[in-house]
C-alpha cells in the first residue's frame, strides 16, 4: 500500500508581535503544557503565562510558524547574558521550541530555526538551546541541534518534590 502524499501547504514564518501575545500563551499552555506534559512548576497561573509570553515578545526575539493565521510552531528566546560579559554583550537563550505533531513533518522547525539563525548572524549573536524535555524527542533534539551546526554543551536535570505545596524558603 503506498503512502498518500501529504498536500503542500503555505507555512508562513514571521516575527511575533504584541498582537499574538494571548495566541502565543495558548498555543505554549496547549503544546508544553498540554501535550508535551512539560511543566517546570506544579501548575499553571494563566495571567502570569500571558504576561511572560508578552515580555519575551517585547524583549527577546520570538518567532512563529502560521498557517491561514492559525499557530502552528513557536521558537521563543530569551535575551540573556552572564554576570562577567561585557555591557551590552549577549545571546538568545531558548524558552520554547513547539511545533505542533502534524506540522512536525513538514519541515516547520527547521523553517523556524532558519529565521532566527539568520538574524543571529546578522546581528552577530550566539544562540543557547537547553534540552528540558525527557522523551525520545530529546534524542531527535540533539541530531537536529548537531546537523544544524550546534555543539552540544551537557544536559540539565530536575527534581521534582514528592508532593505537598511549595513553601517559601528564602526570607526577604
Amino acid at each position: 500500500m503506498s503512502e498518500v502524499p501529504q498536500k503542500p501547504i503555505d507555512i508562513k514564518i514571521r516575527w511575533a508581535t504584541p498582537y499574538d501575545t494571548v495566541n502565543f500563551a495558548k498555543f505554549v499552555q496547549k503544546t508544553a503544557i498540554g501535550e508535551m506534559g512539560y511543566m517546570t512548576m506544579g501548575s499553571v497561573d494563566e495571567g502570569n503565562l500571558v504576561y511572560y509570553c508578552g515580555k519575551l515578545i517585547q524583549v527577546g526575539k520570538v518567532v512563529i510558524a502560521e498557517v491561514s493565521g492559525r499557530i502552528v510552531g513557536v521558537l521563543a528566546m530569551d535575551k540573556g547574558t552572564e554576570p562577567w560579559a561585557p555591557a551590552g554583550q549577549y545571546f538568545l537563550n531558548l524558552e520554547w521550541f513547539l511545533v505542533l505533531e502534524k506540522f512536525r513533518e513538514r519541515g516547520t522547525a527547521a523553517k523556524l530555526l532558519e529565521w532566527l539563525e539568520g538574524f543571529a548572524d546578522e546581528h552577530s549573536v550566539p544562540i543557547h538551546f537547553g534540552l528540558y524535555n525527557s522523551d525520545e524527542n530529546t534524542k531527535v533534539l540533539e541530531m537536529f541541534m548537531k546537523r544544524k551546526g550546534f555543539t552540544y554543551m551537557g544536559a540539565n536535570f530536575q527534581r521534582m518534590p514528592s508532593s505537598g505545596k511549595q513553601e517559601e524558603f528564602i526570607e526577604e
